[in-house]
């Protein structure tokens, strides 16, 4: 739609970084919003738009309100409905005093954005118009790591309890006699110590190692000479923007059989898939790594 046109001039209404910022909702998400509210409708003002861009619940009630009150279409990047995001967060808010508002964005949406087919057909039977299917843009790009172990298998992403870290961790200690890889786990936590105190405790600090976080560069450097990928989930329907950092690495992934990796059979990359358990992701450990 955009590649007809001869020049597309993008005006934001403010540079507000989310370095700092917690996945997820959260109060200093909210925080965040308010400025970029009185900044949007300032910019409105000084600018004549001719379309507005919301990513996430946040940006598409900006938008919401300027098209009610300016007229002016808009697009709503959506990365995660807002129904997801509660679930996976485990916020305290009823789903039906916010869904109507949520469904309210979308359906005055010119367009969406969805991130993944499995909210594509969501979206349609909810009322959305026009809603295209775009991946993030993630960086190919590499940045040296200095890794001393020849075969390793890798995590990538937050520990937190819904993305089965310490699932993995126990699953792999209970194999390491029967193999010689290693476990990189690239990311952070709340319940990182205690998964590297149980590390300890099974002396098995030598074969798994924690990384801490890295920038995408780096990251992609040691996915893509990782022997296997792990995509753990123990549950929830939103994909991971990590299962795209695995796919453009082009190696093998093993991944729970959850939806939220459903995506993956639609991808050419070697997959083994295990019931989100420790008996499961056990053997099919004792299959691939032996």
């Amino acid at each position: 739609m955009f590649a007809q046109r001869k020049k597309l001039n993008i005006i934001r209404a403010g540079n507000y970084s989310k370095k700092k910022m917690p996945i997820g909702l959260s109060i200093i998400k909210f925080l965040y919003f308010l400025p970029l509210l009185f900044a949007s409708f300032k910019a409105v003002k000084r600018n004549k738009y001719s379309m507005l861009q919301g990513e996430d619940i946040e940006g598409a009630f900006i938008c919401f309100l300027l098209n009610k009150i300016k007229k002016i279409p808009y697009i709503y990047d959506l990365h995660n409905p807002l129904k997801e995001n509660l679930k996976i967060n485990s916020l305290p808010i009823p789903a039906f005093i916010v869904m109507p508002i949520e469904k309210a964005l979308y359906r005055n949406a010119m367009k969406v954005i969805s991130n993944w087919r499995i909210w594509k057909s969501y979206l349609e039977n909810h009322g959305a118009r026009n809603v295209d299917v775009v991946h993030d843009e993630i960086s190919r790009a590499e940045e040296y790591v200095n890794i001393n172990y020849k075969k390793y298998i890798t995590y990538s992403g937050n520990f937190k309890k819904y993305q089965g870290v310490e699932l993995l961790v126990k699953s792999f200690i209970s194999t390491l006699e029967h193999h010689d890889y290693t476990l990189m786990l690239i990311g952070s936590g709340s319940n990182e110590d205690k998964l590297k105190k149980y590390t300890a405790n099974k002396k098995a600090e030598n074969r798994i190692v924690f990384l801490g976080t890295l920038n995408v560069e780096k990251t992609n450097y040691i996915l893509r000479r990782s022997q296997y990928n792990i995509l753990p989930r123990t549950h929830g329907k939103q994909p991971s923007t990590k299962l795209i950092h695995y796919i453009n690495a082009g190696k093998p992934i093993i991944a729970s059989e959850v939806e939220a990796n459903k995506e993956l059979h639609v991808y050419k990359n070697e997959i083994h898939f295990f019931k989100p358990k420790i008996e499961d992701l056990t053997k099919v450990f004792m299959e691939v790594l032996i």
